[in-house]
C-alpha cells in the first residue's frame, strides 16, 4: 500500500493531459468539466443522460388539490414544493441584511439527497438486520459566505472508499467547506464542522486532487490531511484508474490507505469494479451508486499493515441501479458475499437495498 500512497503524490504532481474534442462520447461524459464543475450546470447542457429542464423557482410552487389523481402526482407535489420552500429560505439567509442596492451574486440551487440502506448481513454465526439512513445536504449561499458552501453528511473522514452505509458512523456532521482550482484540472478542498454525537467533535480536512486523461480513459489521484478532536492526525491517499472499452462500459482500479493516530497500522483498500451502463451516469464521479442505471460487479480486499500486511476481508458484490420514479428516485439492490478472518474465512452472504431521493432544484430531480 505505500506503492498506493506514493503513485498518488507522483500522479499529483504529473502534468494533465489535454483533452482532444474529438474523443469518444464516453470520455466526453467524464470529461474535466463534468468531474468538477457543479452537475447543475452539466443538466442545464443537457449532458449525461439527464434532460434539459428549469430550475424550480417560487412561480413553481403546486398548488395542493382536493384529491390528487394518483400516486405521482402526490410525489410530484412533494418534490417541487419541499425544494422550493427550503430553497426560498437559503436565498432568504443568503441574502439577509443586504441593502436593496448592493450587488447580488447569482445563488445556484442547493443540493439535497437523502437515503436509507437496507442490509441482511450473515458474520459468522449471527444474522443481522440494519436499516441505516444517509444524507448529503450542500447549501449554495454564495453571498453570505462568497466561496465557501454548507454542507451535511454522514461520512467520516476516515472513510475509505468501499466503506458501506451501514459500516459508517451515523452521526451526522455539519461545516464550511470551499472549493478551489489549480489550473484547469486540479482541485484544493478544505472542510471545516462539527460531528454531532456526545461529546461533539470538531474536524477539518484538507484535500487535493486531480484529473488526468489518458487513452480512453482517466486517472483521479487524491490526497487528504484531517484531523479530529477525538482520534487526532490522519492522512490517506486514493488513486481511481478508469478506462472505457466501450461506450456504455467501465473498468475502475481503486487503491486507498488510510494512516491515524487511533488504527492500527495502515489500513487498506483494493477494489475492481466492472460497470455496465444502461443508461448515462448522472454524477461527477461513476461509481453503481450514483449512475442512472446500470449493472456492475465489484470485488474488494480490505486489510491493515502493521509490520506484515494482514487481509481483514473480501468482498464480492454484484448491484444493479434503477429509478424507481423520473429522475430522483433510485433504487440499487447489492447482493454480495464476504469472507471475514475473523470468522475463520467462512462464506457470508448478504443483501443491501438502497434508496435515494435526490433534490437539486429541476421537476426530473
Amino acid at each position: 500500500m505505500m506503492v498506493a500512497g506514493a503513485a498518488v503524490l507522483l500522479a499529483l504532481a504529473v502534468p494533465a493531459r489535454s483533452q482532444d474534442p474529438g474523443r469518444t462520447p464516453a470520455e466526453d461524459a467524464a470529461s474535466a468539466d463534468a468531474h468538477f464543475d457543479d452537475v447543475r450546470a452539466v443538466m442545464a447542457n443537457g449532458k449525461n443522460g439527464v434532460p434539459q429542464a428549469k430550475v424550480l423557482t417560487q412561480e413553481d410552487r403546486r398548488v395542493k388539490p382536493e384529491t390528487f389523481g394518483s400516486f405521482t402526482e402526490r410525489l410530484d407535489f412533494i418534490h417541487d414544493n419541499l425544494f422550493i420552500a427550503v430553497q426560498g429560505e437559503v436565498v432568504r439567509w443568503d441574502t439577509l441584511g443586504m441593502a436593496d442596492e448592493e450587488e447580488r451574486l447569482p445563488i445556484p440551487p442547493s443540493k439535497f439527497k437523502f437515503a436509507l440502506e437496507f442490509e441482511i448481513v450473515k458474520e459468522g454465526p449471527d444474522v443481522e438486520v440494519k436499516a441505516s439512513p444517509d444524507a448529503e445536504i450542500d447549501l449554495r449561499i454564495p453571498n453570505l459566505e462568497k466561496r465557501a458552501r454548507v454542507f451535511v453528511d454522514f461520512s467520516n473522514v476516515d472513510d475509505l472508499p468501499g466503506t458501506t452505509i451501514s459500516d459508517r458512523d451515523s452521526s451526522p456532521r455539519i461545516g464550511v467547506g470551499t472549493e478551489t482550482r489549480v489550473g484547469k484540472k486540479s482541485l484544493l478542498d478544505t472542510k471545516l464542522g462539527v460531528k454531532w454525537k456526545l461529546p461533539p467533535v470538531g474536524f477539518g480536512e484538507l484535500t487535493a486532487s486531480r484529473l488526468i486523461d489518458w487513452d480512453e480513459g482517466h486517472m483521479y489521484p487524491k490526497i487528504k490531511g484531517y484531523y479530529e478532536t477525538d482520534d487526532g492526525f490522519g492522512s490517506q491517499g486514493t488513486l481511481v484508474i478508469e478506462k472505457w472499452p466501450a461506450r456504455q462500459c467501465m473498468v475502475q482500479s481503486v487503491s486507498a490507505v488510510n494512516w491515524a493516530e487511533n488504527t492500527e497500522g495502515m489500513e487498506w483498500e483494493q477494489s475492481f469494479l466492472g460497470l455496465y451502463l444502461l443508461k448515462a451516469y448522472v454524477d461527477k464521479n461513476v461509481e453503481l451508486d450514483n449512475i442512472h442505471r446500470g449493472l456492475g460487479l465489484k470485488a474488494s480486499a480490505f486489510g491493515h499493515k502493521v509490520g506484515a500486511g494482514v487481509v481483514d476481508r473480501y468482498r464480492l458484490t454484484f448491484g444493479y441501479r434503477f429509478a424507481l420514479y423520473k429522475h430522483w428516485i433510485y433504487m440499487t439492490i447489492y447482493p454480495e458475499v464476504n469472507w471475514v478472518n475473523d470468522f475463520d474465512w467462512s462464506t457470508d452472504p448478504g443483501l443491501r437495498i438502497g434508496l435515494d431521493m435526490l433534490f437539486w432544484g429541476t421537476p426530473q430531480r
